[in-house]
């Protein structure tokens, strides 16, 4: 009886181990960590004598700033806080925060906050990282600084994004010539002696876009000239332009100071018979040995 008894509880256990086989692992279970070599971004010493240690975030990177820093943080930047003792059997203990400027990027936070997770990490450390905001930041992180901490405006590293900055606008006239159903923009010098009374003028200062009227210009190339600029403002300012409407004689001060010079007196100088050259398209390719431009 014995004996059967037995070869039940060994079945039971095999069915109880094939049952635990075949129940579905959580997706996280099933993930692979790959391995990360945290000594490529913390130094082999830190964390390893009692006090402060302070990084900042540049590049997605941490990079550790001089003592003299501590306490002083800027507004548009992140930092990685790290306080190192000793507890009562002499064995190093951690606190791990991860501050962040009010004025930060979205990478400097997300990496503080990732980095400090690694800090953790490369430590062996059992503590959990704690999140400071500027203006809000916990007694217990206050107290790490021999003073009040202090805030500085604008952001000391630069951010791992690109950044896009507003290119200088450039000042253009253009005169305007009827093409069929549209119209012909013909660059011309950005002096006040380009105007010519029998034309439509358009002068592009990027935020502004003058609309000059010569009085001898006909009335279907003033309307076709407005429709033009109204075209430009919304494809390629974003409706942000200022459209302005300059008749001769009665000119604004500031469209003379956008032009480059005061008030002069317009005269006719463009020839009747000058007709606008066509543009041609080409289409650049490889040929056997040599470009090809068809037409």
């Amino acid at each position: 009886m014995k004996d059967i008894a037995v070869e039940k509880n060994k079945d039971k256990n095999s069915e109880d181990a094939k049952g635990e086989s075949l129940k579905p692992k959580r997706w996280d279970e099933s993930l692979e960590k790959p391995p990360l070599d945290y000594s490529e971004i913390f130094d082999e010493d830190a964390g390893q004598v009692p006090g402060i240690s302070i990084w900042e975030i540049e590049n997605f990177l941490p990079n550790q700033i001089d003592e003299v820093a501590h306490g002083k943080f800027y507004e548009g930047d992140c930092y990685i806080v790290l306080k190192t003792s000793l507890d009562e059997a002499g064995g190093l203990i951690w606190a791990i925060y991860f501050w962040i400027g009010e004025k930060a990027t979205l990478d400097k936070r997300a990496c503080a906050a990732i980095h400090a997770v690694n800090l953790r990490n490369f430590l062996g450390a059992q503590c959990r990282t704690i999140r400071e905001e500027q203006g809000d930041e916990s007694d217990e992180f206050l107290m790490l600084f021999d003073s009040e901490i202090t805030y500085i405006e604008g952001g000391r590293t630069s951010s791992g994004f690109y950044t896009v900055e507003d290119t200088p606008a450039i000042s253009r006239l253009y005169r305007v010539h009827a093409a069929g159903a549209s119209v012909h923009l013909e660059p011309v010098a950005v002096i006040p002696e380009s105007l010519d009374p029998g034309y439509v003028f358009m002068l592009d200062v990027g935020t502004r876009i003058f609309m000059w009227y010569g009085k001898n210009a006909k009335n279907t190339l003033k309307s076709k000239s407005r429709l033009m600029a109204e075209k430009i403002n919304k494809n390629e300012r974003k409706n942000k332009a200022e459209i302005i409407m300059e008749t001769m004689g009665m000119e604004t001060e500031e469209f003379w100071e956008a032009i480059g010079g005061g008030p002069v007196e317009v005269e006719e100088h463009v020839d009747p018979n000058f007709v606008p050259v066509t543009p041609r398209l080409y289409q650049v390719r490889l040929g056997m040995g040599y470009l090809e431009l068809p037409q």
